[in-house]
């Protein structure tokens, strides 16, 4: 199998943002969605620079709640690069946002320090570009994973007069919490298929 182009790849990146975007809550048009492959490639040369290519959502429910999506390129995040984007996140007063980057060598330590450290003032999620070139929710074999809210997570807890250390463990590592930005002590609700049951609907909780 050949290499893919850029345009390609950029495409499939996109695409996986924002549905991404979508499934976390973030308003996201139906042609940013469905966006065919052709119509990117129309205007693919005006594009400016990843670097430049940022991104703000809106939540649907909370205006307060905004998401901006940056682009690392092909630079090597440094320390100063990850408190520039902190400063424009405070600019367009995001609290969260993504940045992608090229490859897990990309940053520095100094950087990955001063992002973790950020946290709960200022939440990034570090993703590669390789990792949003495939959805990893939209595979078959996946069930779907429902973020519950601290009203719905402590109704499911009273129900069965449990603790949340009593419910089975997801890990905040794991790719399917990273795409849904789940932190650690939230819950989320997973439904299966069940061939004798419909449907099989299990809790864990991210640590």
């Amino acid at each position: 199998m050949g290499e893919i182009s850029d345009v390609y790849k950029l495409w499939r990146i996109r695409k996986t943002i924002y549905e991404m975007c979508n499934d976390r809550g973030y308003r996201v048009t139906d042609a940013e969605l469905n966006e065919p492959l052709q119509t990117f490639q129309s205007y693919y040369d005006q594009l400016p620079s990843k670097t430049e290519q940022t991104m703000i959502f809106k939540h649907s429910t909370n205006s307060a709640d905004s998401l901006m999506v940056f682009f690392g390129g092909a630079e090597k995040i440094s320390g100063v690069m990850a408190k520039n984007f902190m400063a424009r996140m405070l600019e367009e007063k995001c609290g969260r946002a993504l940045l992608i980057i090229s490859n897990v060598k990309a940053m520095t330590s100094i950087a990955k320090k001063d992002i973790e450290e950020a946290v709960p003032t200022y939440n990034i999620d570090v993703f590669t570009e390789i990792e949003l070139l495939v959805n990893v929710t939209r595979h078959k074999l996946v069930p779907q994973h429902i973020l519950l809210s601290q009203e719905e997570a402590a109704k499911v807890l009273e129900k069965y007069k449990a603790k949340d250390h009593h419910l089975p463990r997801m890990l905040s590592s794991d790719p399917i919490a990273r795409y849904y930005g789940m932190k650690k002590g939230q819950i989320v609700k997973i439904i299966r298929k069940s061939e004798t049951a419909g449907v099989y609907v299990t809790y864990r909780v991210v640590l």
